[in-house]
């Protein structure tokens, strides 16, 4: 029996229209997640005068500072977490980078630090000055001063009295204070500042540094506080946080990380004196941005 013109042209419509189903279900089946692992888009955030982003990397430190033009990294974290940060770097706009702090030698802070260096420009890098008797001899580490050199970048070598701006934005150096065998004793404290609004980040300074700072008289006074060592008992005194009074406090730390960070010692203080604070491991990304007057704090999750 001969099919109709017409019930032959709908079988077909019918069938492709099934086809098509078919292939929409199949790509949002086979295509990745969006997540805040694989999603670097460019953000809103951003888009402010003054943007800290103090990036989920696991169990280690990243943040990114964005100031009227100006981008500032501080770590990174391990080095798997390279191509990550790059994406969100160039996803964002950000081409070359005004300064590239490192705090300390240690892998879950500089682990990127050769791949950063090589995929994006930088105009300097601040490090902590190390005598011959006392310099890392760590492949990473040697291979990080590699980078900066064929980089082409400005290391600057710094320690505690001194101050920096870039344009509006001023980064004030609080340490390292001494030279020690224990790098995180040596790590970079500074506070950055633009209008009324001021950021401490601590890297994994220890308690003893953190007494210095204070005999020094050093203003520490801050909104954000940056928990040193992602939340660990062997620094955040109870005194030098009291002194730096924060609104909020950020832990950068893994989750279950082997470690225990962060830890009980340092949430009591927390819950005690009812500040709120904010997990990467709980919380993902974390955002604080604003004019440098009225400013607000998100996370990504």
């Amino acid at each position: 029996m001969k099919v109709p013109e017409s019930v032959k042209n709908k079988l077909i419509s019918i069938i492709l229209s099934f086809i098509g189903v078919c292939v929409v279900l199949l790509a949002g089946i086979l295509a990745p997640e969006k997540t805040e692992e694989n999603d670097t888009s460019k953000n809103k955030y951003m888009d402010n005068p003054f943007c800290v982003t103090f990036f989920d990397v696991g169990q280690g430190d990243c943040e990114i500072i964005s100031c009227n033009g100006y981008n500032i990294l501080i770590d990174g974290g391990e080095s798997e977490n390279s191509g990550k940060i790059v994406r969100y770097l160039k996803d964002n706009g950000i081409e070359k980078l005004d300064c590239y702090i490192l705090t300390h030698p240690h892998s879950d802070h500089i682990g990127v630090a050769p791949y950063i260096l090589e995929e994006i420009p930088c105009d300097k890098v601040f490090t902590t000055y190390f005598s011959e008797f006392n310099i890392p001899t760590t492949s990473l580490y040697e291979n990080t001063l590699d980078a900066i050199y064929e980089s082409g970048a400005e290391p600057v070598l710094v320690e505690a009295g001194d101050s920096f701006t870039f344009g509006d934005l001023k980064i004030d150096i609080l340490a390292p204070v001494y030279e020690s065998d224990d790098y995180n004793a040596m790590s970079i404290v500074c506070k950055v500042s633009y209008k009324e609004a001021s950021v401490l980040f601590t890297g994994d300074t220890t308690k003893n540094v953190e007494q210095q700072i204070l005999d020094r008289e050093a203003d520490v006074d801050a909104d954000i506080l940056k928990a040193a060592h992602h939340g660990s008992s062997t620094s955040n005194s109870e005194e030098f946080f009291n002194a730096v009074s924060p609104e909020y406090v950020i832990i950068s730390c893994g989750t279950n990380n082997s470690y225990g960070h962060p830890h009980r010692e340092v949430m009591k203080l927390l819950r005690d004196n009812e500040t709120e604070y904010f997990r990467t491991d709980y919380d993902g990304t974390v955002y604080y941005f604003g004019d440098g007057i009225n400013m607000t704090l998100e996370s990504s999750r």
